[in-house]
């Protein structure tokens, strides 16, 4: 029980934060569109990568990754299932086309930008509904399916990757203050 509990905790945790990360991006969409028509092409870039960012993170999520894997190998036949996968690849084309659209965008663009920015919303509105499903169905329905050993072998992997990824930010930090450390002792003495 204490496995499929830290599981689903460590789930909900990363679905917590995936749902921030989306509203914050969806603010800074919602900006965007109260300036037009003026276009600020950079800030819409900037957006446009978090989102795609974004995206990169939802599919690299432990619901993607390992639950979902998971409850695919049970015999039976889940509509949800489907659902989520429409979602996600429904979102996908969106972002898709929104961002080839703004790439080919020009500066004196304001109607090209306004679509791009509601496309960018109905992105966003499909993954808050894929994450809404996913919370009110597929965490209910994967604790009714998995066993204790397949709980327990999702913590144990969750774990794994955990140290693993505590471990590339500490390697990052470490490689990032040897080059601050290298760059100021070359510095010239005032």
């Amino acid at each position: 029980m204490l496995t499929a509990t830290y599981s689903l905790v460590a789930i909900t945790n990363e679905h917590k934060a995936t749902k921030n990360m989306l509203g914050k991006l969806q603010q800074g969409i919602r900006n965007i569109l109260e300036k037009l028509p003026k276009v600020d092409l950079p800030l819409m870039k900037a957006i446009m990568n978090k989102l795609v960012q974004f995206d990169q993170h939802c599919r690299n999520r432990k619901v993607e990754v390992h639950l979902l894997p998971a409850i695919r190998t049970k015999a039976v036949t889940v509509p949800l299932l489907a659902e989520l996968d429409f979602l996600a690849a429904a979102a996908s084309d969106l972002l898709a086309w929104a961002h080839g659209k703004l790439s080919g965008m020009g500066h004196d663009m304001a109607e090209s930008a306004r679509e791009v920015c509601l496309s960018m919303q109905v992105y966003c509105r499909k993954m808050l509904e894929r994450l809404a499903r996913e919370e009110e169905h597929l965490f209910p329905l994967a604790e009714r399916l998995l066993s204790m050993d397949e709980w327990f072998a999702m913590a144990a992997k969750f774990l794994s990757e955990d140290a693993m990824a505590r471990q590339r930010r500490r390697d990052a930090s470490h490689a990032q203050f040897m080059t601050q450390g290298s760059t100021s002792s070359h510095a010239p003495a005032l």
